[in-house]
Order: C-alpha cells, then structure tokens, then sequence
C-alpha cells in the first residue's frame, strides 16, 4: 500500500513535470497562472537539477536538458526509495 502511494506520488510529479516542459513551449511567460501553478511543483526539483548541470559542466545555453536528468534522478530515487522500503518491510 504504501510503496503503491509512493508509485504514484513520482509518476504525478513525472507528469507535471512533463507539462511544464510541454506548456513552456506555449507559453513563454513565466508569470502566467498556469507556469506558476506547475513551477510551485517542478521548481524544487528542476533548480538544484539545473544548478548541479551548471556545476559539471554540462549546460548547453539555448536547449535544456535538466528535466530529462530530472525524470532519470526521480526514477532512480524511486527505485532506491521502494527497495529500502522492501528491506524495512
């Protein structure tokens, strides 16, 4: 039950992040309703994903790549998350 919860707490976030990507292709200001909405969500993990890009190297100017390193970090935080919780369990 609770690894289920957790399932589906990574996949909501996957797909709002998902969105945000998507709808930033439409909607160029960051101050619209439905960015800040989203970015309440997205900006605690894309920032520190974009900051540690920044750090290594790894920022490419015009494309932006940290929510694909993003979903990668939330999958592996994911599976580490359930396999602990299948250890405590």
């Amino acid at each position: 039950m609770i690894a289920y919860a957790i399932v589906r707490l990574f996949d909501v976030l996957e797909y709002i992040l998902l969105a945000w990507v998507i709808l930033s292709w439409f909607i160029r200001d960051p101050n619209h309703p439905i960015m800040r909405l989203l970015g309440v969500f997205v900006d605690p993990i894309i920032i520190p994903v974009q900051k540690g890009l920044e750090k290594i190297g790894l920022n490419t100017g015009f494309l932006d790549f940290s929510p694909v390193f993003a979903i990668i970090l939330m999958r592996v935080l994911r599976t580490v998350v359930l396999n602990l919780l299948r250890f405590v369990l």
